[in-house]
């Protein structure tokens, strides 16, 4: 713990523990300076944020995913059996210094602007199987990482949205990893959505 030692009345020695342990509170608070750094001409550049994005952990970057072209007639009337969201990591020149992150996370902003995680992370992390069932771990065969988002894109089929998702580092207070990964702009066309559906 911490110890406070103090005098009481001049004249009576007392002390005082904090005590320290799991369960005690915890403050992070971090800083990140992008300055010639490859994210920094990407940054709230539109011409250039499709071709590449970027995710780090600590206070580090976040991406946001929009999911187009739902409102089309033929996703009507659907149930989503399975539909996963698959993006591919752009390996990094020194992956020693540099690890990508082994686990993402997919979140959906609320109507007050916090970050909620999306039932398929909850569901998963609440069934005592971890996020295995979510999945988002990094594979280091394909360089990819895989997310289920099923429950996610029938709550957006069945209520018009939300049609962002928020993609972050997990867990992202202690992760100082970072990655960057080719977006739907890029030539490699490495962001795909795998839906399978049974229509009524």
């Amino acid at each position: 713990g911490i110890y406070l030692y103090y005098t009481q009345n001049d004249t009576i020695k007392r002390q005082f523990q904090f005590e320290v342990d799991n369960a005690s509170a915890r403050l992070s608070s971090y800083e990140h300076d992008y300055e010639g750094a490859p994210v920094s001409q990407f940054i709230d550049n539109f011409e250039t944020s499709d071709s590449l994005f970027f995710l780090q952990g600590m206070a580090g970057l976040n991406t946001e995913i929009e999911i187009l072209d739902l409102e089309q007639e033929e996703y009507e009337n659907i149930i989503v059996n399975k539909a996963e969201l698959e993006i591919n990591l752009k390996p990094a020149d020194d992956e020693s210094r540099f690890p990508p992150p082994e686990q993402l996370i997919l979140s959906s902003r609320e109507a007050d602007g916090t970050l909620q995680v999306i039932r398929d992370v909850s569901l998963s992390a609440n069934s005592g199987a971890g996020l295995s069932i979510f999945g988002g771990q990094y594979d280091e065969d394909t360089d990819t990482y895989t997310m289920n988002i099923s429950a996610h894109l029938q709550e957006v089929l069945d209520n018009n949205g939300p049609y962002t998702l928020i993609l972050s580092a997990f867990p992202k207070a202690e992760n100082p990893e970072r990655g960057i990964f080719f977006g739907p702009g890029n030539a490699m066309e490495n962001v795909k959505i795998r839906l399978s559906f049974t229509r009524l």
